[in-house]
């Protein structure tokens, strides 16, 4: 019998959850599942895809208290396509306001813990956030038909003590393990089109968000710099910040060194050619980029905020923030001595983190409600 789950929610910037999302949705067996989305966007147009292929897209307001009529009006869409299945991929509860109108009209909810805290760059509504987050977690618990998480960390911040821990199945968050084998002929193409052949290259991927810490980055890597000119570091995303991620290039003299690439869709190739990957996150559900790196054979130092499942592979190495930033300079510089890259495909399988087998579980989650 075919299982119709609605997605809550994704994004147009590239995000992590998004991503997780969308490769669920290209592995799943379409004969027992279909899948609808639900978006915070207006501009559809990073939807194109989805809707050729048959999908609905909806834009539904982030809030039901910013935005009270067009959600109210946006959320009875929502309901008329006769849902199994609302699958809410969350960070954090405000209301619960989606899930009582699910199981107003009979849809199985599923609660899926991404994230350690909210990614607010305003320390006072960050806190206001929180604060209403733990006012509201174990009501909106108690909507859940299933519970998920992408680590043990993720799962502890969203539910807390409201949900039992034997309760919570932990899904990875997979990736195609195939697109990420390192191949030396890529790795030369792209750095030569990107006109870095010479040079030492440090990676980024993520959004211009409080979260991922970029200005920690930027201060640890024009330390970097000093020591070592033919640095470059590649920054991979969108976001909010990016203008004052930009202005603080130019202030620290490193502009000509720091590349913005915007969003895009060729990371694969793009880790093929860094040399190492940096991830000085504030927090992070599990930090997904990691485990990409580690597939492409790339070394990488993360942030003690990151969980420790992120580590499939001795390429990883945590190092606090508290160290700062000049001993996470001499850290990233330690990849300029070489190393082997090579496939590292059956760890990151062993590991878990093969999509083709995480999405079967999501299917089979849903066959099960």
């Amino acid at each position: 019998m075919l299982k119709k789950a609605l997605e809550y929610r994704i994004g147009g910037g590239g995000d992590g959850v998004t991503r997780y999302i969308l490769n669920n949705y290209e592995r799943i067996d379409r004969e027992k599942v279909h899948m609808d989305f639900v978006t915070g966007e207006r501009d559809l147009s990073f939807c194109e895809e989805l809707i050729a292929d048959g999908s609905k897209v909806y834009s539904l307001p982030a809030s039901p208290f910013y935005h009270p009529i067009r959600y109210r009006r946006e959320m009875k869409k929502l309901w008329e396509e006769k849902y199994d299945i609302v699958h809410c991929h969350m960070s954090y509860f405000l209301n619960t306001v989606l899930f009582r109108q699910a199981k107003k009209h009979g849809v199985k909810v599923i609660l899926h813990a991404h994230s350690t805290q909210p990614d607010i760059t305003d320390k006072r509504k960050r806190r206001i956030f929180t604060f209403l987050h733990r006012c509201c977690y174990r009501r909106a618990s108690r909507y859940g038909d299933a519970f998920a998480a992408c680590s043990a960390a993720a799962a502890d911040w969203l539910f807390g003590n409201a949900v039992p821990k034997e309760k919570i199945q932990i899904f990875h968050n997979a990736i195609d393990t195939e697109k990420y084998i390192f191949d030396a002929s890529v790795r030369t193409s792209v750095r030569k089109s990107l006109g870095l052949e010479d040079a030492f290259v440090v990676g980024h991927i993520g959004r211009f968000t409080y979260q991922k810490n970029h200005a920690f980055l930027l201060d640890a890597f024009s330390c970097l710099y000093k020591k070592h000119p033919d640095a470059v570091l590649l920054l991979i995303g969108v976001g909010d910040l990016e203008g004052e991620v930009r202005r603080q290039a130019a202030l620290l003299g490193i502009e000509d060194a720091v590349r913005f690439l915007g969003l895009r869709d060729d990371v694969p190739e793009l880790m093929q050619a860094m040399d190492v990957f940096a991830l000085p996150s504030r927090f992070e559900g599990l930090g997904l980029v990691l485990i990409e790196a580690q597939a492409a054979g790339l070394r990488a130092v993360a942030s003690t905020a990151v969980p420790p499942e992120a580590q499939v592979t001795e390429l990883l190495t945590y190092l606090p923030l508290e160290s700062g930033v000049q001993a996470w300079a001499e850290e990233i510089a330690k990849a300029r001595d070489g190393y082997e890259r090579t496939n590292r495909r059956r760890q990151i399988m062993e590991a878990g983190y093969d999509l083709s087998g995480q999405a079967a579980r999501v299917e089979q989650l849903y066959e099960n409600l």
